[in-house]
């Protein structure tokens, strides 16, 4: 398969979906005759696609639920294996935003983790530095001044 097919795959796929052309057929009969090697330099452009197409819809529209089903099938069928590893934060999102939701989950007794094992979480989970969530955990005056991003 060439570049040009795997453009139009993809043009098609987003297209007769948005126009409610599309079953899950559209989508399935097609990828089960693909190689190997067509598949793995698909998934990432389809997953993103399938992502950035739901982040501009409504969550209960039908082409939501489209999108939302071919993401489905590339995850469990074991094509696609999502990093979850680390989450990246835009330049807007600050490392107190984030500590700050997590104490005040501690606060409300939603999770119940001394500061250490908060500040392992959050640095495992965010690009931020273990030392410097524990210090604003330990420390919970330095964020009184930090929007809160939970409203």
């Amino acid at each position: 398969m060439n570049s040009k097919e795997k453009s139009h795959f993809l043009i098609k796929l987003r297209f007769d979906i948005n126009k409610h052309n599309y079953t899950f057929e559209n989508f399935i009969q097609p990828w089960n005759t693909f190689e190997k090697e067509d598949i793995n330099s698909l998934i990432l452009p389809i997953v993103e696609m399938c992502q950035e197409e739901m982040a501009s819809m409504t969550k209960y529209s039908t082409q939501y639920f489209e999108y939302q089903n071919i993401l489905k099938y590339l995850i469990d069928s074991g094509e696609y294996k999502p990093d979850i590893r680390k989450f990246t934060m835009t330049n807007a999102v600050k490392a107190k935003e984030i500590v700050k939701i997590f104490m005040r989950l501690n606060k409300s007794n939603f999770i119940r983790n001394t500061n250490e094992e908060i500040a392992m979480l959050i640095s495992t989970m965010f690009e931020i530095e273990y030392k410097l969530a524990y210090n604003y955990l330990k420390n919970p005056g330095k964020t009184d001044n930090t929007k809160d991003l939970l409203g």
